[in-house]
């Protein structure tokens, strides 16, 4: 993903948050949750008036304006009802760990479903390594919860908060990826105003 791709997308989020807490993820310890009912580690995007097939070529135009090689990410379609794509975002966050900076890269899978009127979004596969780790030294991925020696975590192994700040700018970052799709899927993209 570009780079000002990723500004534009916190800059979203930040503008939808203040107004809305619709159609966004939360961070738990079990991973990333609709912020409306944490049952569900999907979101479902309205998108009135649109059918499936609108929606589906929509998500196409999304993809290959902001990926560098669409044919490569898309790793399946149904055509006008699902598309599934590969995501990499180096320096996804800034993990701090014992005052220092860790830079964490994401990958993930997100699979979109078409219907009359809307979208589900779902991740699936999310990873978040080190983004500079050597071959040599051991890298510790980023996970929502865990034991201290098990990687850079979220939330410790009995549930509680570890790092609040993490937390907020992985919301943050996916939150904004999905008011940027949401636009997109409904037409209303930046990218078509020249």
């Amino acid at each position: 993903m570009k780079n000002s791709l990723k500004a534009l997308i916190l800059l979203l989020f930040t503008l939808i948050s203040t107004s809305s807490f619709a159609q966004s993820f939360v961070v738990l310890p079990d991973g990333l949750k609709d912020a409306l009912n944490t049952e569900k580690s999907y979101l479902v995007l309205d998108a009135e008036n649109l059918d499936a097939n609108q929606l589906y070529k929509n998500g196409l135009k999304y993809i290959a304006n902001n990926y560098g090689n669409p044919d490569e990410v898309i790793v399946g379609q149904i055509e006008g009802e699902s598309l599934t794509f590969k995501t990499y975002i180096k320096d996804f966050i800034t993990y701090k760990n014992s005052g220092v900076k860790v830079p964490i890269s994401a990958r993930f899978t997100t699979k979109l479903d078409f219907k009359e009127g809307k979208v589900k979004y779902e991740i699936m596969k999310l990873e978040m390594p080190q983004a500079n780790a050597s071959s040599t030294e051991k890298s510790f991925p980023v996970l929502f919860s865990g034991g201290m020696m098990s990687g850079l975590i979220v939330y410790k192994k009995n549930g509680n908060l570890f790092k609040p700040q993490t937390k907020t700018d992985i919301e943050n970052v996916f939150n904004g990826i999905v008011a940027e799709l949401s636009a997109a899927l409904k037409g209303e993209s930046k990218e078509d105003d020249w």
